[in-house]
């Protein structure tokens, strides 16, 4: 499945266009304000600078790509977006609204389960186990050459049928595979709650639960990569580009209208402030990077995207990047 390079520069373009619009209504450009500050000719201002600055790098990806046909471009629009997300958050500080000072905990006992349960949760890794094992009983019927890595436009690299690439290469898989679910796991169990009573905190969880879902979901993902490459199933990246966008296209469907974590369901009332994510604005490092020593979550849901981020004060947010390095360099 080629996607021309054009194309995904677009797309890309459009999404930074829309993003500012899918988060808190008391969030602009991860910083806190009263959610009519957005009307105002200040914010259509910065959203403005914004926009420019990101087709700008678009329309400058795509003249690189015309003239030289290289992937680089991407490089050149993802850059863009972070300057200009970075440059909008800048000029939003000075716009930041007195925050409400009242926390709310949870203290219920009982714990969100598991979508699906461990099995599901397991099955993707154990079933790379099983194909390991059909793999020593019928090497010889591996492929001689067989990919490792995929780029937009299909395999981008290739090895040869020796046992540590092909069972390096299940283990990576497998590798992912475990990541996501941890992840998935780390939401529910390690991820901060704006919202702990009432309405906003039905529409909260669900939003937790859907993000869940979706990690699950694609940590069935390198699993089945791996079986479209043993089984010689003949066109495993075209399968694998496919399966990767529809998930995708589902994942932003699906969490757009919740607004970023559920967000949408209130506004505040007249006089009364604002309560954002209930994380300091001071901890956001160009709207983008979360970064506070003092608040023990691991995961944070993001102020500018969709999704949840990390955050980079905690000392175990370092451990498992850390692991993730080291697996990546001895599986490689």
């Amino acid at each position: 499945m080629n996607i021309p390079l054009f194309a995904i520069l677009l797309l890309l373009g459009a999404l930074g266009h829309f993003l500012p619009g899918w988060t808190r209504p008391d969030l602009f450009f991860a910083v806190t304000v009263h959610p009519d500050f957005r009307t105002s000719d200040a914010a259509r201002r910065i959203l403005r600078r914004y926009r420019l600055i990101v087709w700008t790098a678009v329309a400058a990806a795509l003249a690189t790509q015309f003239a030289a046909g290289t992937e680089a471009a991407i490089l050149i629009s993802v850059a863009g977006f972070v300057c200009a997300l970075a440059d909008a958050h800048r000029q939003m500080l000075p716009h930041a609204a007195t925050t409400s000072a009242i926390v709310e905990v949870d203290i219920s006992a009982t714990a969100e389960g598991f979508p699906g349960g461990w099995l599901t949760a397991i099955l993707p890794s154990g079933s790379l186990a099983v194909l390991a094992l059909w793999v020593v009983r019928h090497w010889e019927r591996l492929p001689q050459r067989f990919p490792t890595h995929w780029n937009w436009y299909g395999p981008g690299r290739w090895v040869e049928r020796t046992p540590a690439a092909v069972y390096g290469f299940l283990a990576m898989q497998a590798a992912i595979s475990v990541v996501l679910v941890v992840m998935a796991w780390g939401i529910l169990r390690w991820s901060r709650r704006v919202v702990a009573s009432g309405p906003n905190a039905g529409v909260e969880r669900r939003f937790r639960k859907l993000n869940v879902q979706l990690l699950v979901v694609m940590s069935y993902l390198p699993a089945v990569q791996a079986w479209l490459v043993f089984l010689r199933t003949g066109a495993p990246a075209t399968v694998w580009a496919l399966v990767v966008t529809v998930v995708a296209a589902v994942y932003v469907a699906v969490l757009i209208p919740y607004r970023q974590g559920g967000g949408r369901a209130r506004r505040p009332a007249p006089g009364e402030l604002p309560t954002g994510d209930r994380t300091p604005d001071a901890c956001w490092k160009w709207g983008m990077f979360y970064f506070n020593p003092g608040d023990p979550s691991v995961f944070i849901a993001k102020r500018f995207g969709i999704g949840y981020t990390v955050n980079f004060g905690n000392r175990w947010t370092w451990v498992v990047l850390a692991g993730l390095v080291l697996l990546k360099v001895f599986l490689k």
